[in-house]
């Protein structure tokens, strides 16, 4: 199913868009791209889900593995640099949804559509594996700044990956140890320092 996925025209189209718009030219390797970091982050989830000493049914880690994989597939080109200057209605939810559900009727799998979305849009009832997908220390964010920092050629985002065994559920939330609390102020650290001399260059 993730390959058949990988292989749409619609998620090939990521490899088109950068993951930094015009940031090679002032740093010549930050040519990577949404295609790469779509999988990163769909490997981060697996892992951080996978730690998770609660049983997660099987099924929700496949649809949590492609939710994962599409969180970008939306992404309009030169974003976010350009963000203000976009219409961005173009690129609202309905967008999204009906580009997920052209997939979905392409894919030889049974996969469950609608709970694709639901994890992508936060729905109460799939919250903890939307986090997981994205929130202030979520795969989204973790996988960006480690691979913005390595293509950049710089040093800030060195994130130590043990914060990926420090999540717990509790009340269908994600939440942290207290023993990450070390590891969320390096996530929190890399994020100002990126911004500051890399994303606002």
């Amino acid at each position: 199913t993730e390959l058949e996925i990988l292989n749409s025209k619609e998620f090939q189209r990521l490899r088109w868009l950068y993951q930094l718009p015009l940031s090679h030219f002032v740093f010549p390797g930050a040519t990577h791209n949404r295609f790469c970091h779509s999988i990163g982050v769909m490997e981060l989830a697996t892992r951080i889900a996978k730690s998770i000493k609660e049983d997660i049914p099987q099924e929700d880690i496949e649809h949590l593995r492609i939710a994962a994989l599409l969180h970008d597939i939306d992404e309009p080109p030169f974003y976010p640099v350009f963000k203000e200057n976009f219409p961005m209605k173009h690129y609202a939810p309905r967008r999204r949804r009906g580009i997920i559900e052209k997939i979905c009727q392409q894919v030889s799998s049974k996969i469950d559509c609608d709970k694709i979305l639901s994890i992508l849009e936060g729905d109460e009832e799939y919250l903890f594996l939307s986090q997981i997908i994205d929130s202030e220390v979520g795969a989204n964010r973790i996988d960006y700044l480690l691979r913005d920092s390595f293509y950049c050629g710089v040093t800030y985002g060195n994130i130590d990956l043990r914060i990926l065994r420090e999540f717990e559920i509790k009340d269908n939330e994600l939440i942290l140890k207290k023993e990450a609390i070390p590891l969320v102020d390096i996530i929190f650290n890399c994020l100002y320092q990126m911004k500051v001399n890399v994303y606002d260059h």
